[in-house]
């Protein structure tokens, strides 16, 4: 099942679970200001993924992350919202 790696404190976040949501797919949200456990697995994408280069450059912290259930990660919401 898709993970969604985010925070609810976060408009990107807010409006990317209701995109999904209207588009009755099928998720986990992962709180990253809830859990730590789920701050660390987002961390872990964010430092090694080359797709996280700007992101890490910029200082931003890259949510929402969408991880597939093939465990590849995109943190573009189009590549996981049903077609």
């Amino acid at each position: 099942m898709l993970i969604m790696l985010g925070s609810k404190l976060c408009p990107d976040c807010r409006e990317a679970m209701d995109k999904l949501n209207a588009a009755g797919a099928e998720y986990v949200f992962a709180d990253i200001s809830e859990n730590l456990a789920n701050l660390k697995m987002l961390l872990r994408y964010r430092d090694t993924s080359a797709d996280y280069a700007k992101v890490r450059s910029a200082g931003s912290i890259g949510i929402p992350c969408f991880v597939r259930d093939d465990g590849t990660v995109t943190r573009r919401l189009s590549d996981v919202l049903p077609k």
